[in-house]
């Protein structure tokens, strides 16, 4: 079942019955209308129930057919519990039809002692009782209808129970976890850089994504198809945290101890014992996510009845039918995670860029990352980020200036399926190394985390970067109203101005530099300019010494659009960065950032400005690149004097 903007709508349904509509409901309407209400339910999932059917022996709440079986259902919301009375009615009635019928008793406030203890002796033999947390299991798509009848039909006929609780219908397979902590031949452990080290924690069964979260010091929780295990790594020992086949994506422990988690439609809470449903209707690789204050959200990335990627986050409740949902217009790219930094800014990381949101401040901005492929990212405060790509290249990312450093590779570029934070000081990637296993490592940072974040930084780029960065959050916050101007008008200024630039500053730039000796390059190198070119900002050019090797003069330039989406053709800027380069490291030597409208009168002197600051700099920049020592410094390695 894919549909599930209907379901949202049925649970919405089902959030006015529980609710009494506000008020304006009276119990009694609710009963008949709950019978209606479970006939949908089912419609929904294509099964075909009929509600509230007359027959010569009496009326029926609902009946419907499964996979050839045939059943009819009683349903009864009322406050008090149901006793035996009604289960023996049930009971009287399939004796009144054909052999095999299986009767099915909804009752939303549970059933007496009694009741359960009298049901066989009444007939009840061909009778699955069901309560509230089966229902909502089903309305909010944790447990579909056709998997919980099956469920139920399964352990009726081996145990003779006619009821069982939600949970233990859920079962794992297994016993214990299928976890080992023996590692493999092709993971040992490994250094990605100074301070950095990766080892090998544990390894579980199985291929597909695995969702994680930390459960304390040297323990993980990981959801696999076969429930939630906590591994506790320095014990090396392995137990069931949600004994619940059929989990998916990351899950929440929250303080009180309660584990929040995905399953199919579904997000459930398992606290004390006890399994409910608090939300529904997300894809089927939802995922979940929380906030400083400790509220947990989901990232629903596709609006399905737009049939387009609109990505939706959605804060969840303690109830089914209480969530929030909060839509992202304009929409990104498609995202593959979500985490907030602060109490008002959250960060969506998409395959190759991230975009910062406030979800009630309009439109959200985005910053260019220089890593491809991008299949996670964990929060490291309130402006970086780690990425994770999907062959476990691991970066630092500063969300304010799309500054990237890069922490290095764990070995064999293994497939990842998961990435979660851990403590201050770990963050735990799970990979296939094995066909038929995923394996959790552990990137474990000996130092503070921030500590490393300006280490990286100060190792990737030598250059004095306080200006590029004041620049970048200048602008941030700079308000640029619609010029009146039609599409069709802005397009055309939009093209003019390109043009300007190309000829004004793009050819000036290549021609000073050639200038100066220098020839164009065509080798592709290792890595991007770091703090370049945004989405939409234009392109840039690579320049060496006529027959050296090693360091090159990197630029990027052009004219884009100052924030995301690029439709916004009003509000503009004039781009300029160089930098001298190698496949590892890059010495800054200039940015400039200079915001621009259509058809502005002053974007000469604008150009002319940049132009000057480019003439200041070039010269030393290609006498760096003559010296000896930077001349022969080849791909992969430091020219110390840039430390």
């Amino acid at each position: 079942m894919h549909d599930t903007v209907r379901l949202r709508a049925l649970i919405a349904g089902y959030y006015r019955l529980r609710s009494l509509d506000g008020g304006t409901m009276t119990p009694q309407i609710r009963g008949a209308r709950f019978n209606e209400f479970l006939a949908d339910l089912l419609g929904l999932w294509g099964i075909d129930g009929r509600a509230s059917t007359a027959t010569p022996a009496g009326e029926i709440d609902v009946r419907f057919a499964l996979d050839g079986q045939r059943y009819i259902a009683e349903a009864k919301w009322e406050q008090s519990k149901t006793d035996a009375g009604p289960l023996a009615k049930l009971g009287l009635r399939l004796r009144q039809r054909m052999p095999g019928t299986i009767g099915v008793f909804v009752s939303m406030a549970g059933y007496t002692s009694d009741a359960l203890t009298a049901l066989p002796d009444a007939g009840g033999r061909s009778i699955l009782l069901l309560d509230r947390s089966h229902v909502e299991a089903m309305v909010g798509g944790l447990v579909p209808p056709d998997e919980l009848l099956d469920l139920a039909l399964d352990h009726a006929a081996y145990t003779g129970e006619a009821y069982v609780p939600l949970l233990d219908l859920l079962a794992p397979r297994a016993s214990t976890p299928a976890v080992t902590f023996d590692v493999p031949a092709n993971g040992a452990n490994e250094l990605l850089s100074a301070g950095i080290s990766a080892r090998v924690v544990c390894t579980i069964s199985g291929t597909g994504l695995l969702g994680m979260a930390s459960s304390g010091p040297g323990k993980i929780l990981i959801a696999g198809e076969d429930g939630i295990a906590e591994v506790d790594h320095i014990t090396r020992t392995a137990t069931w945290r949600v004994p619940i086949h059929g989990c998916h994506g990351n899950l929440v422990l929250r303080p009180d101890g309660s584990i929040m988690f995905a399953r199919r439609h579904g997000i459930g809470v398992l606290a004390d014992g006890t399994l409910a449903v608090v939300a529904g209707g997300f894809p089927d690789r939802s995922s979940l996510f929380t906030k400083s204050d400790g509220s947990v959200w989901v990232l629903d990335p596709v609006n399905e009845a737009l049939n387009q990627v609109t990505p939706t986050v959605v804060h969840l409740g303690e109830r089914l039918g209480e969530e929030e949902r909060h839509e992202i217009n304009p929409p990104p790219p498609w995202p593959v995670g979500a985490a907030w930094l602060d109490d008002t800014r959250l960060v969506l990381g998409h395959q190759s860029s991230c975009s910062l949101i406030e979800l009630d401040a309009g439109i959200p901005e985005q910053v260019r990352i220089a890593t491809g492929d991008c299949v996670g990212l964990v929060p490291l405060g309130r402006e970086k980020v780690m990425t994770v790509s999907g062959h476990a290249d691991l970066d630092f990312v500063d969300i304010v200036t799309g500054r990237t450093a890069r922490l290095g590779a764990l070995a064999h570029r293994p497939a990842v399926r998961g990435v979660a934070r851990g403590d201050e000081t770990t963050t735990y990637v799970a990979v296939g190394l094995q066909h038929d296993a995923t394996t959790v490592v552990a990137v474990e940072f000996e130092m503070p985390v921030v500590e490393v974040v300006a280490r990286s930084f100060a190792a990737r780029d030598s250059g004095d970067l306080a200006g590029y960065r004041a620049e970048v959050v200048r602008l941030a916050g700079k308000h640029v109203p619609p010029s009146g101007h039609s599409d069709a008008e802005l397009q055309e200024l939009y093209n003019d101005m390109q043009r300007l630039v190309y000829d004004q500053l793009g050819k000036p730039v290549g021609d000073r530099v050639q200038a100066l000796g220098l020839e164009l390059s065509q080798e592709q190198t290792r890595r991007s300019l770091d703090g370049g070119w945004p989405p939409g900002y234009g392109g840039g050019a690579r320049w060496r010494r006529p027959g050296r090797e090693g360091a090159c003069l990197e630029a990027s330039l052009g004219l884009g659009y100052r924030t995301w989406p690029s439709s916004r053709l009003d509000d503009l800027i004039l781009t300029l960065m160089l930098a001298i380069t190698t496949d590892q490291q890059q010495h800054t030597l200039l940015t400039r950032f200079v915001p621009v409208t259509p058809g502005d009168a002053e974007v000469d002197a604008k150009i002319h400005s940049i132009l000057t600051d480019v003439d200041l700099v070039l010269p030393a920049a290609v006498a760096l690149l003559a010296d000896e020592r930077c001349s022969r410094n080849q791909p992969g390695t430091r020219d110390e004097r840039w430390m």
